[in-house]
C-alpha cells in the first residue's frame, strides 16, 4: 500500500479548555515534516506556548507570495525550526 505524502501540515491546539500539545510533540512533528520536505503551518493559538514567532508556511499550489517580519513565512521553505526562539 502506497501512502500518500502530505501537502502540508497545519498543528494547533485544543482550545476549549486551552490544552496546548508538548512542545516535544511539535518538535518531532516539524522535524518530520522538514525531512519529508512538507510545509508546516502553526495555528496562532500556539502563542501562549511558543510566543509570537510562530512558523506559518503554506504549500506551493496555496501561495504567491512570501510574508517577513516577526519570522513569519508564507510559501516557501524554512530552514528555521518551530519558532527563531526555541530549538536553535
Amino acid at each position: 500500500m502506497i501512502i500518500p505524502k502530505a501537502d502540508w501540515i497545519i498543528i494547533g491546539s485544543q482550545t476549549k479548555p486551552y490544552n496546548p500539545p508538548k512542545i516535544e510533540w511539535l518538535q518531532a512533528i516539524v522535524e518530520l515534516a522538514d525531512e519529508a520536505g512538507v510545509p508546516v503551518f502553526l495555528k496562532d493559538n500556539l502563542k501562549p506556548l511558543l510566543g509570537n514567532n510562530l512558523r506559518q508556511e503554506l504549500p506551493e499550489s496555496k501561495s504567491n507570495s512570501s510574508k517577513s517580519g516577526s519570522g513569519t513565512m508564507i510559501g516557501g521553505r524554512s530552514n528555521s525550526s518551530l519558532t527563531s526562539s526555541i530549538f536553535l
